[in-house]
Parts: structure tokens; sequence; C-alpha cells
């Protein structure tokens, strides 16, 4: 019986079980890479979600899980959800409505075209005020 499996073990071929080993590496390597989110995925991520009333001009924020159907001061639907534009010079986040293509930074003047979701704290900077999803939807929870 032990002459069997010497036998058996002989005859693995030396190449391919290099390669297997070296796919199952690979393999290893790309499913924990994919664990980590990219520069790209982070600045699409947002622990909110800004908007102006294109009636009467006011910026407002909610928690990220709230989607607003109306203007909580005006209450009309007129509103549009903001993105930012961050400067590669100075990092400074520019926050404006989805419809703009770029923005002026509002540090430097440059014209910034780079995108990025804007956080709660960029959202307060740029003077938006947190409200609930009773006051952005009319829905009494």
């Amino acid at each position: 019986m032990t002459d069997d499996k010497n036998n058996r073990i002989s005859r693995l071929n030396p190449t391919k079980v290099r390669w297997s080993f070296v796919l199952l590496i690979g393999f290893l390597a790309i499913g924990m890479g994919g664990c980590r989110k990219s520069a790209e995925d982070a600045a699409l991520d947002s622990d909110a979600n800004g908007y102006t009333c294109r009636d009467c001009k006011s910026k407002f924020f909610t928690q990220r899980t709230v989607f607003p159907t109306r203007c909580p001061d005006c209450k009309k639907k007129n509103i549009d959800q903001v993105v930012g534009f961050v400067c590669p010079a100075d990092k400074q986040m520019t926050v404006e409505g989805r419809s703009h293509s770029s923005a002026k930074c509002r540090q430097c003047g440059a014209t910034v075209a780079a995108l990025g979701m804007p956080q709660t704290v960029d959202l307060k900077a740029w003077g938006a005020t947190l409200r609930t999803e009773a006051e952005v939807t009319g829905n009494n929870p």
C-alpha cells in the first residue's frame, strides 16, 4: 500500500501543481482586494444627501437614507440634488446643483470639474441645514 501512495505522489506534474498554487494565490489576492473601497467609490459615497430649492433657494440636507419629495421651506417639489466639485490644487469642495458641469473653487477661484459627493461637513459649510424626513416628504412617521 505504501508503494501505491508513493506512486501517486510521484505522478503529480510539478508544473501543474505550481500553476495551481499561483492561481490560488491570485484568486485570494483579487478577493481580498475587492473588499476595499477604491478612491472613485469613496468619492461617490456620502453620509448625507444635499439639495437646493430652485424656487426659494433654500439649502438643506437629509440623512443618507432620506430622499425628499419637496422643499421643507416653500413646500414646492422643485428641488435639485447637489454634488461637490473637488479642486485638485487645494482639495476644497465646492457644492453646486447637479445640473452644473463645473464650478469655481470657493477658495482659489479655479474652474473645477472633478466630482465628489459632499459629506455632512461640506453641506454645513455650504450653508445647508439638516431636515427631517417629515419636513421633506410631508409624511409624519
